[in-house]
């Protein structure tokens, strides 16, 4: 009971504050006219006879509180004393049973005591049950005051995540790290408009991750960004920042979305982490085909820009999936390829690649193969020339669900990957003036999974090289990485 009267009293307070703030913002917007069309003294005027209507119930939930406080005391005190009978009745049992004048008083006195008890208790009952109306009519009024400033349901939907990972300290690194903390924002203006962005907060830092403006057809209730966005049938165009959907792994840039910990070594070395740029995209999905086709600012440049697309085949949906990860395809076979051209619109990169997927009963099969053929050299800082950046990669990662057989949310996840530079040597991350020597690596990574809950997930992944592949000072043979990730 006291915990339902402390999220009682959070509620109206929170209440006050999303009322205040409200207030405040159509204070500030009175003098520039109307919403959709109507004065803002008009809905000033309801918002007032709802805030007063709020406020009668707050002061009713507030008094109903009291009332059960205080049956909640009668109560005590009633049994305390009931307690307390029962011990003097104990200590004269032979008093009793000799004289029989005092068993009338003492049952009489019984009597009274249980049913100031249970009228107490019964009491209390009926209050908890008034407060839980009230508490429902508040929150109807609430929701009716957001209808009625927004004109309809409130359209902000807020959504995030974050890390936190624990690993074998390297060369550089502390052991203890926590990832980055992402909001996500998605607001619908109608059933063909939408805008959305994703903020991240990483290294004491803030940067725009991601933020689109969005026209769709046919799919009213999806306004998708980031991940997989190509479940339902639709059409998207989508003008700002966002992640290429090139191959399959963007679907997995989020930790909370990734069943592993790291990113295959083909995002890692040929995407340089991640495709994400600023321009246009149109993508959407038809029957058995994605499609999808981008114009954005280079990805291997400081200048000129990039054009690609990649179009997928899905047999069917999969009526058999038992794990948790990829989407609700059976099989799907894509082509990714992208051109990345200088200023002069001349060619700097070529990149293709297939992908396959497979989700059929506790096994999701994700495989990709990626090559860039590179037109241009790389200049070091210091003027060498590092030749041509040619490479190729692949990766095979394998995910078994486990929980239906050991009865624990748990699952395992296995990967091989392979990256083949066709070049001998790469710059430095910070200090283009520095070069380190690479060849061809090749990795192994295995671990498990296990959900908290269904926003909840700890991972443990163990990863090894298989032989130094790179000079890189801050490149791990092996290593063990533990990793929480939580989305809201």
């Amino acid at each position: 009971m006291g915990v339902k009267l402390d999220s009682s009293k959070s509620d109206i307070g929170s209440g006050r504050v999303t009322i205040g703030a409200l207030f405040v913002l159509l204070l500030a917007l009175v003098c520039m006219g109307s919403v959709h069309g109507e004065p803002y003294e008009d809905v000033l005027k309801e918002v007032r006879i709802m805030q007063s209507r709020i406020s009668n119930l707050e002061q009713l939930v507030l008094s109903q509180q009291k009332e059960i406080k205080r049956l909640r005391g009668e109560q005590e005190e009633s049994a305390l004393a009931q307690t307390r009978s029962t011990g003097a009745g104990q200590s004269t049992v032979p008093d009793v049973v000799t004289n029989s004048r005092h068993e009338g008083p003492q049952g009489l006195q019984g009597e009274r005591e249980e049913s100031s008890s249970v009228q107490a208790a019964s009491g209390e009952a009926v209050a908890v049950v008034e407060q839980d109306k009230l508490e429902t009519r508040l929150k109807s009024f609430k929701e009716e005051l957001f209808k009625t400033v927004f004109r309809g349901e409130a359209p902000l939907e807020i959504t995030g995540f974050f890390d936190f990972t624990l690993q074998s300290q390297d060369e550089r690194d502390s052991p203890f790290e926590y990832g980055a903390l992402e909001l996500d924002l998605k607001y619908a203006y109608n059933k063909h408009y939408a805008v959305s962005t994703a903020l991240v907060w990483k290294d004491d830092s803030a940067a725009v991750r991601a933020g689109v403006i969005d026209y769709h057809l046919f799919d009213d209730d999806s306004v998708p960004m980031r991940g997989r966005i190509f479940d339902k049938p639709g059409l998207h165009v989508q003008v700002g920042r966002f992640d290429l959907p090139y191959g399959v792994d963007y679907q997995y840039f989020s930790p909370v979305d990734r069943p592993n910990v790291s990113a295959p070594i083909t995002t890692e070395r040929i995407q340089h982490g991640k495709y994400n740029s600023d321009g246009i995209r149109l993508y959407g999905t038809a029957k058995v085909f994605d499609y999808s086709l981008y114009v954005v600012d280079s990805l291997y440049g400081d200048n000129g820009g990039t054009v690609g697309g990649r179009l997928a085949f899905f047999p069917s949906r999969n009526p058999y999936r038992l794990h948790r990860f990829g989407g609700a395809r059976l099989a799907e076979l894509g082509f990714s390829f992208l051109r990345d051209m200088n200023e002069d619109y001349d060619a700097r990169d070529d990149v293709y690649g297939f992908d396959f997927t497979l989700n059929y009963d506790r096994f999701l099969l994700v495989t990709e193969w990626m090559n860039r053929n590179s037109d241009e050299d790389v200049l070091s800082g210091a003027g060498a020339n590092l030749g041509e950046q040619d490479e190729s990669g692949f990766h095979v990662t394998l995910v078994t669900e486990l929980e239906d057989i050991v009865k624990q949310p748990i699952y395992l996840f296995s990967r091989y990957d392979m990256w083949d530079p066709r070049y001998s040597l790469i710059l430095d991350e910070d200090d283009d003036t520095l070069t380190y020597n690479v060849k061809s690596t090749k990795r192994l990574t295995a671990g498990l999974g296990y959900r908290l809950t269904g926003l909840l997930n700890i991972k443990l992944e163990y990863f090894d090289y298989l032989g130094r592949g790179t000079d890189e000072p801050a490149f791990n043979d092996s290593g063990v990485i533990l990793q929480m990730t939580a989305g809201f």
